[in-house]
């Protein structure tokens, strides 16, 4: 005759026990019981405060908190308010917002060129989907276009610039701004 035994242990798990005779069944109960009583230790507890139960949480938030790594302005793009970081140097204009994991959507970044041409930009580095309007020096934009995220193909404005204003993907479209829009600096 064969007994089914089960045995619950913390850790969800069942054992089924099988015995010909009593004294066999009872050596095997007792060393099921102790084998579940060990296992139950193996688990870690939440950790107790007084008389509650701490729960520590599973997955960590990081803060989005942003800081600027250039001195900033505000804006104005047809009558929208901006904070954009003024990359005027070379090397700041070379680096523009690679490296970066996030911009909120109410800053930007405004690209200041010492002459106006056809000036490129590409997304190498870049791991944020960006818009760029392209700006001449009568303050107008002449295009926007939309940015891939690491990217290296070069994006080309279709008049020449002195200026260009980068911002999350959508700030242009939210605010229907268009080629033609002017910019107060």
């Amino acid at each position: 005759m064969f007994f089914k035994v089960t045995v619950l242990f913390r850790l969800g798990l069942t054992a089924y026990l099988c015995a010909y005779n009593l004294n066999s069944m009872k050596k095997t109960c007792a060393i099921a019981w102790i084998v579940a009583i060990l296992l139950s230790g193996c688990k870690e507890e939440p950790e107790r405060v007084g008389n509650t139960l701490e729960i520590q949480p599973e997955t960590t938030i990081v803060s989005q908190r942003y800081e600027p790594k250039l001195p900033t302005r505000i804006i104005e793009v047809d009558g929208n308010r901006i904070t954009v970081e003024v990359a005027d140097e070379q090397a700041e204009r070379q680096k523009g917002l690679m490296f970066r994991s996030h911009i909120p959507d109410t800053i930007g970044m405004l690209f200041i060129f010492d002459e106006e041409k056809p000036h490129s930009f590409w997304m190498r580095n870049t791991s944020i989907p960006l818009a760029i309007a392209f700006i001449a020096t009568d303050s107008t934009i002449t295009d926007i276009k939309w940015m891939k995220p690491h990217d290296e193909s070069h994006y080309f404005p279709s008049k020449p610039i002195l200026y260009a204003l980068e911002t999350n993907r959508g700030w242009f479209v939210k605010r229907n701004i268009k080629p033609g829009a002017k910019v107060d600096f």
